[in-house]
């Protein structure tokens, strides 16, 4: 079990010292090598108190590399998208600030495509690191996507890691990977593990970012020898799953990193066993920022801050885009949005998925709005559409849309022009029980004007009836706006933000 400590990054240290000191001896089996990892992840937003601590991590990885001989320095992703920065340069920034940083390898996760594949591949080459992906073929070239690692070895004295990193298949999904096939990653984490082996490695190290259940599994039967998770939103019924094993690193907290200690003992047999000696989280604000570092990040600071603090408006009432209000509720954020693209587009409805809101923030009554405001909210940079659709075509979308609101995931509807019940507690597929366009009842046969988002046109969240549906007003389609430059023009215009919640989507069951 990790045993977690919010401790002093100096405490942490004199501790982990005495530890990697520390040998067994018996007569079956002799420690022969030690060696230490520091693990960190999710870390989108430079100009985050929480997840912009680069500065932090680079002086704690030089501290760390003055205390051991063996440190693998492992990042786990999580961060190249989204941010209101990425939304310029599509996260080229984060690269350059881990070049800084100097991680020995990066894994991938699902943010990693928040700008898709070709940019991850553009990243790719210019990171200083490998970055590893290891149950993803990109079908173009019939192998791992350009630039990227299906698995790497590194060396560090004399032990060697062997490193995977996989993605769930949900992932062409939920990003609209054109080009990307992902295969089945319990069989991928088999047939590299053995590979690795083969070549060398001492030990394997698994990242993942989703709560695989054959992990543990893999743990005991030490197809792999340490697996990370790191999910800075992990649900609360996964973290019992990442503690199973002791071997299993779960990095679940924004701003913190995990620095643990290993030995590798000879046995009889040709298996290595890799023994958890220590771990420890260690929060990054403990740790003073490195001067070079933060250097480096203030220079991207003072052009982002130039670009983005811009007064645009004020919030007229207090606002939340916290996670669990924009996935699973109306919303008043969301409803600003839509009724500002319902009303760019003359349609007679609007949508947008909750997810596209990834502030996470709560804005007090009068707060001030700036450009950063906006890109915070909503950095994918995402397009307006206007589509033609039955009125079957869109309960069938709102149907989809609502498949999965008890995980909170990111396809819950936000709409305008529509009022719709629903029940969250039927089965999936029937949980719609009147939509209402205007004052009436829809009509299934009847064709309707929907602005919406590039990403949900193409069928994002498994909307799959509206990247059939036919795309018109040809004059947006051609030269599509930004969503994000959208709502900034919409609060110019009112020099605030003001929407209400209207009933426009609500839950019967919670009613009952």
């Amino acid at each position: 079990m990790i045993k977690v400590k919010l401790m002093s990054f100096y405490k942490s240290f004199f501790i982990l010292t005495l530890v990697v000191g520390f040998s067994f001896a018996n007569s079956s089996e002799t420690v022969h090598k030690n060696f230490t990892i520091l693990l960190a992840a999710d870390m989108p937003d430079i100009s985050d108190n929480q997840t912009g601590q680069y500065a932090q991590l680079r002086q704690l990885v030089v501290d760390t590399n003055k205390q051991t001989d063996t440190l693998f320095f492992v990042f786990g992703g999580g961060s190249i998208g989204p941010s209101a920065m990425s939304s310029f340069d599509r996260g080229s920034h984060i690269i350059d600030v881990l070049n800084s940083v100097e991680p020995d390898v990066m894994g991938v996760t699902k943010r990693e495509f928040s700008y898709f594949e070709d940019e991850l591949s553009l990243r790719a080459y210019e990171a200083a690191f490998p970055i590893v992906l290891s149950n993803a073929i990109d079908t173009r070239i019939m192998q791992a996507p350009d630039g990227l690692a299906k698995s790497t070895l590194v060396k560090k004295g004399n032990v060697t890691m062997g490193f995977l990193s996989i993605v769930n298949t949900r992932l062409v999904e939920e990003y609209l990977l054109k080009s990307i096939n992902v295969i089945d990653p319990r069989k991928t984490v088999l047939l590299e593990a053995e590979k690795l082996r083969n070549e060398g490695a001492d030990f394997i190290l698994l990242h993942y970012s989703f709560p695989f259940d054959f992990v543990p599994e893999l743990l005991m039967d030490k197809t792999v020898d340490i697996a990370l998770l790191s999910d800075t939103r992990l649900q609360q019924q996964y973290v019992e799953h990442a503690n199973s094993h002791p071997n299993n690193l779960l990095l679940k907290e924004p701003g913190q990193v995990i620095l643990a200690s290993f030995s590798v003992n000879n046995k009889v047999s040709k298996q290595n066993e890799i023994r958890l000696q220590s771990s420890d989280l260690i929060l990054l604000s403990d740790i003073p920022a490195n001067p070079a570092m933060q250097e480096q990040l203030n220079g991207y600071l003072i052009r982002l801050n130039r670009l983005l603090d811009e007064r645009i408006g004020n919030f007229t009432a207090e606002t939340s885009t916290r996670r669990e209000d924009v996935r699973g509720k109306e919303n008043i954020f969301a409803n600003f949005v839509t009724d500002a693209m319902r009303s760019y587009a003359n349609s007679d409805i609007a949508m947008i998925n909750g997810g596209s809101i990834r502030g996470d923030t709560v804005y007090s009554e009068g707060s001030t709005i700036t450009q950063r405001t906006i890109a915070t909210e909503l950095p994918f940079r995402s397009r307006l559409k206007v589509l033609e659709l039955s009125g079957y075509e869109f309960q069938q979308s709102i149907e989809a849309a609502l498949s999965k609101v008890a995980d909170l995931k990111g396809g819950f509807p936000h709409v305008s022009g529509v009022t719709i019940e629903y029940d969250s507690k039927q089965s999936v597929g029937a949980r719609v029980l009147s939509i209402k366009i205007g004052n009436e009842l829809i009509s299934e046969d009847k064709l309707y004007k929907l602005a919406t988002t590039d990403y949900l046109a193409q069928g994002g969240d498994g909307l799959n009836e509206l990247n059939n549906a036919k795309i018109v007003n040809l004059s947006l389609s051609e030269n599509p706006i930004l969503i994000s430059d959208l709502v900034i023009q919409s609060i110019r215009l009112n020099g605030m933000l003001t929407a209400n919640i209207e009933q426009r989507i609500v839950d019967v069951s919670s009613s009952k």
